[in-house]
């Protein structure tokens, strides 16, 4: 019998390991997942649980199929990573202005723009 990483708990076995099985629809998400989409939830449900091993408890084995499932049904955008990181950026220069008590240098912008003609204003048309 393989060691557990924790003493009172059993290994997880291969076959849980190994893949997901047929998904079953949540009271939540009534609606089954496609063959392609169980693939993919398979793929991502492998993935999860070779980060976490023997210690994969029943609780964290549900959790990790529904992410499974979530993933395969709305995958993550290509652009993520980097729209996830503009907006860190963002957060962080906003940060700055209001500790330095300085103009935001994005409202500098559309003003000099607008000064130049290259913006409408804001006037409304009636």
């Amino acid at each position: 019998m393989p060691a557990s990483a924790h003493p009172t708990r059993k290994p997880a076995s291969a076959k849980a390991q190994a893949r997901i099985g047929v998904l079953r629809a949540s009271k939540k998400d009534p609606v089954e997942l496609t063959w392609e989409q169980q693939k993919v939830a398979d793929q991502w449900y492998w993935k999860f649980c070779q980060r976490w091993g023997n210690d994969l408890p029943q609780w964290r084995a549900n959790i990790l199929k529904g992410v499974a499932r979530r993933l395969a049904k709305n995958p993550v955008p290509a652009n993520f990573g980097s729209r996830m990181f503009h907006a860190r950026c963002g957060h962080g220069l906003a940060r700055r202005v209001r500790r330095e008590g300085i103009e935001h240098p994005g409202l500098q912008a559309l003003r000099r723009y607008r000064r130049q003609g290259l913006l409408p204003s804001r006037q409304l048309a009636i």
